[in-house]
């Protein structure tokens, strides 16, 4: 393996004694780490990083609450270095074992610390829990040499960034880049993804972006895959070294999400569609690149108790064939990527033909009745076709259009911006053919108000919409029979308001006949007051609710509970009806300087028998 990860840095980087030019800026870092350029060294020699996205959990297994058979974590990192990748990327931080276990088979890692991507940057008491969280993930990670760089934060919402507000958030990555290397001198980045191309992510070692060949639309079917990557190492790295965080991605799911490979894809087609991706970060002079996922995510993006349909549950090098199955089983795509080193050449001795687009001019604003008015300018292409692709980042909302250009290379065009009013910053990628070669370049387009989020110091929201910054605690505290309980809070059918609710089911099975879940700050915190929020200023709880059939039994909802929470307040025997009904627990004279537990709810198999589904949305502090 470590021949073959030479091979990558030769084929790469030109000649392994390739002289360093003087005038690029040199960063040394601990355990042989360096950093030309953009280049990325290791013992002075160049490293191209190809790194597989691991996690370990296995069906039905909840990520940070379940714990994994330490001999299959052995097992998959054999099998990854034997595949020939020479680094294992995670989204969360491997723990010492662990590390030792990577250690042991060669591999380097990038330390992932997972941070929440969705909520106020700016609240002291999220900045004060992530700070700690860092830095005792980081105090027992500087052991390891086999750490390659820490990653932190992924894909940060653009809702929540300019909720928390641009400056606040840069100060906050600053004191976990600060914070890190005063105790582990290794490079630090944040695993960006497109949406937040508005950004100015020079303040890192390496720069990270998230990419894939079937998302978004309006870009991959504008330009094609080779000209956004090589639009992200042009205007968001830079001249830092571009490590590619997620790629690949492509999906046996039966679901087929659209018709450019989100899903719906034989094992052949995977296989293609992931090696195609990584040519592609090669030929975008990439650092490094990260394929996606090493196991089948089952646990991504609802829960893990069922293997659904979503393309990314499928996307795994390894399958399982069923609930029990916990070693797994190699798809074809594993087989193709083992062969990597022979076709690795070929990828990177391939042309970029791409002629250089000496400028494009993006403005938009809106104009009567929610329409935006778009003015592109292409300078020296008149009377051209032209492909144009708008996407709305935090709609995730896309639209692609075909256009011709005018005698001076411009074109006007007018398109429906209802509902996007909260978007201050979209991408606007234009293609067209010139010759034989196809050419395209993105924007970032400014819109709308500076202000786009206000924030309501009256009320203190527990759920708003999924994943929206107002959000405080998290439902991640089951108690009772915790498998009986299904919980989807993203669910987008019929809802109070916004774009998502609460959805629970509860199927009793267990022994003690009964389940709930507690909302808590941070994620699993029983007992942690430095979690929790003084919130004596807010006289009531309200919340929606209804039943899907209606005299659905909740026995209790509550706020806040044992020690050190300061006070314990609930209803009880709340009987749901069909419809959204407004239910209130009365705060007034109780003790709230100190939560830990922003809500719960208590559900009894001996009042629902048959169990049940209900929803939840709007829950807040007023």
């Amino acid at each position: 393996m470590k021949a073959r990860c030479v091979l990558l840095g030769i084929l790469f980087f030109g000649v392994c004694t390739m002289a360093v030019s003087s005038s690029q800026p040199v960063s040394l870092f601990r355990d042989g780490i360096s950093i030309h350029g953009d280049k990325f060294f290791l013992n002075d020699k160049p490293f191209f990083i190809n790194a597989i996205g691991y996690a370990p959990w296995r069906p039905g297994q909840w990520p940070g609450l379940d714990q994994v058979n330490g001999k299959l974590i052995e097992a998959d990192f054999q099998r990854i270095a034997k595949a020939g990748f020479n680094t294992v990327r995670t989204w969360d931080a491997l723990s010492s074992s662990q590390l030792s276990l990577a250690q042991k088979y060669g591999l380097k890692v990038i330390q992932g610390i997972w941070l929440p991507p969705d909520r106020d940057f700016s609240d002291p008491i999220l900045v004060k829990l992530s700070l700690d969280y860092v830095r005792k993930v980081v105090q027992y990670s500087k052991d390891y040499p086999n750490i390659l760089m820490y990653l932190v934060v992924t894909e940060p919402t653009p809702e929540a960034v300019l909720y928390s507000g641009q400056q606040n958030i840069q100060e906050f990555f600053k004191s976990i880049k600060s914070l890190i290397q005063s105790i582990d001198h290794k490079p630090v980045s944040m695993d960006s993804w497109v949406p937040l191309a508005f950004m100015d992510h020079s303040l890192w070692d390496v720069v990270t972006v998230n990419a894939f060949k079937f998302t978004p639309e309006a870009i991959n079917k504008t330009i094609g895959f080779d000209l956004y990557l090589q639009w992200i190492k042009k205007h968001i790295s830079k001249d830092k070294p571009l490590f590619i965080g997620e790629t690949g991605g492509f999906s046996v799911s039966k679901r087929r999400l659209n018709d450019i490979g989100f899903g719906g894809n034989s094992q052949k087609q995977q296989a293609q569609g992931d090696l195609e991706s990584v040519e592609s970060a090669i030929k975008a002079q990439a650092a490094g690149v990260c394929t996606v996922s090493w196991v089948d995510t089952w646990h991504y993006p609802s829960d893990p108790s069922t293997h659904d349909d979503h393309p990314w549950k499928w996307d795994g090098f390894l399958h399982f064939g069923d609930g029990h199955d916990v070693y797994g089983h190699p798809r074809e795509v594993l087989n193709e990527f083992t062969k990597f080193d022979q076709t690795v050449g070929t990828f990177i001795n391939k042309q970029n033909n791409r002629v250089e687009v000496k400028n494009i001019t993006v403005t938009a604003h809106y104009v009567d009745d929610g329409k935006v008015k778009f003015n592109f300018w292409i300078r020296g292409l008149d009377n051209q076709s032209v492909d144009i692709g708008i996407f709305w980042p935090i709609n995730w909302k896309e639209d692609i259009y075909k256009a011709v250009t005018d005698q001076y290379g411009r074109v006007i065009l007018t398109v429906d911006g209802n509902g996007y009013i909260r978007e201050q910053y979209l991408l606007a990628a234009v293609g067209w053919n010139q010759g034989d070669v196809h050419q395209g370049e993105i924007s970032v387009v400014t819109i709308g108000s500076d202000k786009p989020f206000i924030k309501d110091k009256s009320k203190f929201f527990i759920y708003s919409d999924k994943h929206s910054p107002s959000n405080h605690f998290f439902p991640s505290g089951w108690v009772g029979d915790i498998h009986d309980i299904h919980l989807n809070d993203d669910y987008q059918r019929d809802c109070h308001s916004g774009n998502s609710c609460i959805a629970i089911e509860y199927a009793p099975r267990g022994q003690q006949r009964w389940a709930g879940v507690y909302w808590q700050n941070p994620v699993g915190n029983w007992k942690d007051v430095d979690g929790a929020y003084d919130v004596r200023r807010f006289k009531r709880l309200t919340f929606w609710a209804r039943g899907q059939r209606g005299g659905e039994l909740i026995s209790q909802f509550g706020v806040g509970g044992d020690s050190p929470n300061s006070d314990d307040i609930k209803i009880q025997a709340v009987k749901l009806t069909n419809q959204w009904q407004e239910y209130t627990i009365d705060l007034t004279g109780k003790d709230l300087h100190s939560i830990i537990h922003g809500f719960r709810f208590f559900i009894l198999k001996d009042d629902n028998p048959q169990g049940g589904i209900f929803y939840l949305d709007d829950v807040v502090l007023e």
